[in-house]
């Protein structure tokens, strides 16, 4: 039942480990064909659906709605002390969903309003350098005044 516990725990947060966030600056040689990170929001959905599941479950565990069945079909009650492991750990575990689709919408929107703003500004124009003559009645460098 622990490992159980333990390996539930260690699953959480798809967000944290499939989203590349958005880069802090905006490069011109990053501007085409945009940053490298994530705009899909399919793994923060993913999280939070499984943090409401998860803290359902919890509760679901707690109030006894949640029961064991034996092998042969019959339905007994959890004991007091699986009921608060189980639920306590269904609910740290809904905590860390949510914590992960929270980091995941924030990220993924990080990334779209990035994009959004590169495709609305226009890309700085680069010039070749350019020599400047001094005005035709300028005196010479060192001549005086």
């Amino acid at each position: 039942m622990f490992a159980r516990a333990v390996v539930a725990v260690l699953l959480t947060g798809c967000s944290f480990m499939q989203i590349d966030r958005p880069p802090r600056a905006v490069r011109a040689s990053d501007r085409m064909p945009g940053p490298q990170c994530t705009t899909n929001r399919t793994m923060p959905a993913l999280d939070a659906v499984l943090a409401v599941v998860s803290v359902a479950g919890g509760i679901g565990i707690a109030t006894g709605a949640i029961q064991r069945t034996q092998e042969d079909g019959i339905k007994t009650p959890l004991s007091s002390d699986e009921k608060v492991v189980l639920s306590t750990t269904a609910i740290i575990e809904g905590a860390l969903f949510a914590w992960s689709a929270y980091y995941g919408y924030q990220t993924t929107g990080a990334c779209r309003e990035m994009r959004e703003w590169i495709a609305r500004e226009p890309m700085p124009q680069q010039y070749p350098p350019q020599q400047y003559a001094p005005p035709q009645n300028a005196p010479p460098p060192g001549a005086p005044q």
